[in-house]
């Protein structure tokens, strides 16, 4: 009970929190169903399944980030890939029986939340694909808007439907697939009255919700420009979502702006770890974006415009870890594992090493590419720790900056002046081309959206030279 208790105080308010009163009345029905010595419960308890999987996935998630207090990182991950394991046995069980309702869908929704933090981004897609199947045929996308004779059954079930519309929206970008769930089959939205949570202090939720809602819209558009053959991808549609991107920065309102101080105040956790959320989100979407086109030649006139905006939201990325870095929690306190985000870090160092090679300002060049080594530095960290890379991401994430960053080097050193001789003898051959050599061998084809996400950028380092190779696009940006 200690770690559900960590889990709604500290873990369950930075999601779509569901209401903790409701879970653990249906935990306390389940347990006396099934283990209760009472004569008149003499059934196995089939039907409460689902209920001991979501709790199994509550304390995967809960002892991935255990308080320091009760233990190290190391010995909370290997408890929690236990639970994680339990908690897909429960759920096999589950279906085998038909054992089908909105516990089982939350428990598959947090078990596809913790397999995203252990990148395993895959199988983490395959699982929330299960629970939005699940989902549907619960009709919990077809709530319609909320009223005020809902009941605490039905909050929640639109809760867990906009929780789930959110992480499908996220994974189907990580992964490079289509989403799963499409907007014209769809009538569910989440009520300000429908979150379940306990508000506490000066903290509210509903903004935050709102926020997300209108960050979900943008990303459904990204991948109906890349994934619709009814949408034209053309680069003033990726200008439009990137003013769109750049209008919700700008927007966000105290205390979630990024010239905000360090909150304080009881709930300065909660939001310093909503704000770091909504950053790092939001310049993973503009890298998102803007990433395809950092590999065109001069034919593409956005190219310097893509490199610019990828380069800041790379910064932008560096300056929310560094202010969530600065702050200390209390022993007692869950720490930060479970808000995630390190794909994102490597996603965006990854891709500030991609425009440090074609950065003119070699003193520039000079000045950031020390947010690569403090990457290296922390993800070697983190392969020290038994459990917490049981597929080896890391060391991939490691072998890919540690390319993209010895090239930078390189760059430095051989100075400003081969870069400019470079060029020169490339527009003497009469180089125009809209892909990047590899030191003598063309490049091949683009690999497949869908690839596992460290084979597309292999691909892309693979195709980049130290000198860059690229030039701004005739008459400026678009």
């Amino acid at each position: 009970m200690v770690l559900l208790e960590v889990f709604f105080r500290d873990i369950n308010p930075l999601m779509f929190p569901f209401d903790e009163v409701w879970f653990r009345e249906a935990l306390h029905g389940a347990v006396d169903v099934i283990w209760g010595e009472d004569e008149g419960y003499g059934q196995d308890g089939p039907n409460q399944l689902s209920v001991i999987a979501a709790l199994f996935a509550v304390l995967a998630l809960t002892l991935l980030s255990q308080p320091p207090s009760m233990g190290g990182q190391e010995e909370g991950a290997a408890q929690a890939a236990k639970m994680a394991f339990h908690c897909r046995n429960a759920l096999m069980l589950a279906e085998s029986v038909a054992c089908n309702d909105a516990f089982g869908v939350l428990a598959q929704l947090l078990l596809a939340r913790y397999m995203i933090l252990l990148r395993q981004a895959k199988e983490s897609w395959l699982v929330l694909g299960a629970a939005v199947r699940q989902a549907q045929a619960l009709g919990l996308h077809r709530l319609g808007p909320p009223s005020e004779a809902e009941g605490k059954e039905v909050q929640m079930r639109r809760v867990i439907w906009s929780h789930l519309f959110f992480e499908d929206r996220f994974s189907s970008l990580i992964v490079g697939q289509a989403p799963l769930v499409h907007d014209a089959f769809c009538t569910t939205t989440l009520g300000p009255n429908s979150t379940g949570a306990r508000e506490r202090g000066r903290f509210e939720l509903v903004p935050i919700l709102r926020i997300r809602e209108e960050m979900t819209g943008i990303v459904g558009r990204m991948l109906e420009l890349y994934f619709s053959n009814s949408v034209d991808l053309t680069y003033e549609a990726i200008l439009q979502l990137d003013a769109q991107l750049n209008t919700m920065a700008n927007s966000l309102t105290s205390p979630y702006r990024r010239d905000e101080g360090p909150p304080e105040g009881p709930d300065g956790r909660t939001i310093a770890l909503h704000r770091y959320i909504l950053h790092v989100s939001l310049a993973y979407l503009q890298l998102s974006l803007h990433l395809p086109y950092l590999r065109r030649g001069s034919a593409e006139r956005g190219f310097e415009r893509s490199r610019a905006s990828t380069l800041q939201a790379a910064i932008w990325d560096h300056q929310a870890r560094q202010e969530l870095s600065l702050l200390t929690w209390p022993p007692h306190i869950a720490t930060d594992a479970f808000v995630g985000g390190r794909f994102f870090h490597f996603h965006a160092t990854s891709a500030l090493g991609v425009c440090l090679l074609t950065e003119p300002d070699l003193a520039r060049v000079s000045q950031l590419v020390g947010m690569m080594d403090e990457f290296l530095s922390r993800a070697e960290e983190s392969v020290a720790m038994k459990g917490v890379d049981p597929n080896r991401c890391i060391r991939q994430e490691i072998g890919i900056v540690s390319l993209i960053r010895g090239r930078v080097r390189r760059r430095l050193a051989e100075g400003e002046v081969h870069r400019t001789n470079h060029i020169e003898m490339s527009q003497e051959q009469g180089a125009n081309t809209t892909e990047w050599e590899v030191e003598g061998s063309e490049v091949g084809l683009m690999p497949e959206m869908g690839q596992d996400v460290y084979e597309w950028w292999s691909w892309l380092v693979a195709s980049l030279t130290p000198e860059g190779g690229l030039e701004p696009a005739p008459g400026g940006e678009p």
